[in-house]
């Protein structure tokens, strides 16, 4: 672009297609902000889908473009009613297509100046923005948003912009299919787009365990499904790390996390649509481990659980180390045999169970591998 001055790769190639003439608005600055048509953003708030944003300013002559990638869209933040009705640049409409995301929207707002917008990024630093090229009518210009920017990430290179376009794909297939889900809000497992870096992360949904308790369910059955709950998800979750040779690490009890920076696209769509064959058989899941192995795993535990808090509350202590070395060094009879009880036959035969539970529940996962789910798109 003859008249300007440019850093960075992905704005240089940006400028090179769309004339800034056609962008730009005399004393305004634009954000044109590109994104996911599969969102709506006049109706929900657009967090954890990747978003690229080119803000452009004409300020008494002076000419200012940044450009950046929103790895999370954690500044994509406002009401329908911001949104300019200025036409998009066609050629811009083409790029964005061609070059950034086949499915894409691009909306225009008004910010009040350059540095709210250098202060946004700056604001959201910790959260995946990357600097993507910064454009001006003079170096001096560029020099200084760069030391307004300092500390962010910038991206200029084509090697580099590649790479992090790729990254951003990548997320992006996790948040849309995060989106599938939010419409339907009955599955038993449901993934997310991670806080830090290059995450897919798995949760449980409390919903489905409504689903998952009949009426007529005893305490015991009730309390098993309870257990089941999390143990299934936990296996689901070994399962994954292992089928597709990735790390991954528990956020909580109910979330676990993966590190997907070394899974293709084509990976990560397999992963998928691997959670998406667990969520279509869950029920059936539940039903044929309760049926084969687990029927009695609930009254089991609350067995083990009572033995446990009688011991606790008679010689006041609050684990079992220190009550069992109670218990074998007390002259009270009963205690002492509660104690060998726990350990010699209910501890054993809950482990028992539990290894066989969890054998079966591994060997029914290697089932839905084998047979596949839906294609994630």
């Amino acid at each position: 672009m003859i008249g300007i001055f440019i850093k960075g790769n992905a704005l240089e190639e940006v400028l090179k297609a769309v004339s800034i003439e056609e962008m730009v608005k005399q004393n305004t600055t634009l954000v044109y902000s590109i994104f996911d048509e599969r969102f709506s953003y006049s109706t929900s708030f657009i967090s954890g889908a990747p978003s690229v944003h080119v803000a452009i300013e004409d300020k008494n002559g002076e000419r200012t473009v940044i450009m950046y990638l929103d790895m999370k869209s954690v500044t994509f933040s406002f009401s329908s009613e911001n949104t300019l009705e200025s036409t998009i640049p066609e050629a811009l409409k083409a790029f964005s297509s061609e070059r950034i995301l086949s499915t894409n929207t691009i909306i225009v707002t008004e910010s009040d100046g350059i540095e709210n917008v250098v202060e946004d990024i700056n604001f959201f630093a910790g959260y995946n923005i990357y600097i993507l090229g910064i454009a001006s009518d003079t170096p001096e210009r560029i020099d200084e948003l760069a030391l307004d920017l300092f500390g962010i990430r910038c991206i200029f290179s084509k090697n580099e912009t590649d790479h992090i376009k790729y990254n951003a794909l990548l997320i992006n297939y996790i948040a849309v299919e995060s989106n599938f889900y939010e419409a339907d809000n009955n599955h038993y497992i449901v993934p997310n787009v991670g806080i830090e870096g290059l995450e897919l992360w798995l949760g449980t949904n409390p919903r489905f365990f409504l689903d998952l308790v009949e009426s007529d369910d005893d305490d015991d059955i009730k309390a098993t499904k309870k257990y089941l709950y999390n143990m299934i998800f936990s296996r689901v979750a070994k399962c994954i790390s292992e089928q597709f040779e990735i790390s991954h690490y528990s956020v909580s009890k109910v979330e676990k996390a993966f590190i997907i920076e070394d899974l293709s696209l084509d990976k990560v769509k397999q992963l998928l649509k691997l959670v998406r064959a667990v969520n279509s058989k869950a029920l059936t899941l539940f039903g044929h481990t309760i049926a084969h192995c687990a029927a009695e795993l609930g009254k089991e535990i609350k067995n083990a659980e009572k033995k446990v808090k009688q011991l606790s509350t008679f010689y006041d202590e609050t684990n079992i180390v220190g009550f069992v070395t109670m218990a074998f060094s007390d002259d009270d009879i009963m205690h002492r045999h509660l104690a060998e009880i726990l350990l010699n036959e209910t501890i054993p035969l809950l482990i028992t169970n539990v290894s066989k539970t969890v054998e079966f529940i591994d060997n029914e996962l290697k089932k839905y591998i084998y047979e596949g789910g839906d294609a994630v798109d």
